[in-house]
């Protein structure tokens, strides 16, 4: 009943309690890996400026009213992509069941990395290798590659010195409106 399309549902403490094999194909995480945790550790969606959208809080349960959200999720293979979030609250017992639908809509995903991407991107702007990185975060040498390579695709960049470039000039601009922001 609940499995078609992307589909899956937590319950009143937001813990997961269904995953089917369509959300698993999209973000590439196994159900017996994501059952009995909390939605907003699993999905980590955000709002299309960055802002946190998946969390504690659940901005769903405050708001269903039946308008999808556009939010970004990690996806299996091509880093975080837009979705539409269609939320139905069932209440007896309370439950939240999720469908998600991947848009053809593009963004520009520099602040859309993944920790482990950020990681090995912040340890080559400080000169590391890539051997070295590998030994530091306990990863194959081939694994610290295809990163850097995914990066590359995301970001519509040739070499790994302009994905450098690139997500130095995000986090200046980044950094500065956060400045101006404090300073309000």
């Amino acid at each position: 009943m609940w499995s078609n399309g992307a589909c899956f549902i937590v319950n009143s403490e937001l813990v997961i309690e269904h995953w089917n094999q369509s959300v698993s194909q999209m973000t590439g995480l196994a159900e017996e890996k994501v059952l009995g945790r909390r939605c907003y550790d699993v999905i980590r969606g955000t709002l299309l400026d960055g802002s946190q959208f998946c969390d504690p809080s659940c901005r769903l349960l405050q708001t269903i009213d039946g308008t999808p959200a556009s939010i970004l999720i990690p996806t299996r293979y091509t880093g975080h992509r837009i979705a539409q979030l269609h939320v139905t609250l069932v209440e007896n017992p309370v439950m939240l069941v999720h469908w998600l639908t991947l848009s053809d809509q593009t963004v520009s995903p520099t602040w859309h990395l993944t920790p482990r991407q950020q990681a090995i991107f912040a340890l080559r702007s400080q000169g590391m290798s890539r051997a070295a990185i590998a030994r530091k975060l306990h990863i194959q040498l081939s694994t610290v590659n295809t990163h850097i390579k995914r990066v590359r695709e995301i970001l519509g960049v040739r070499t790994e010195q302009e994905a450098l470039a690139q997500i130095a000039e995000r986090s200046t601009r980044l950094a500065a409106v956060e400045d101006r922001t404090a300073g309000n």
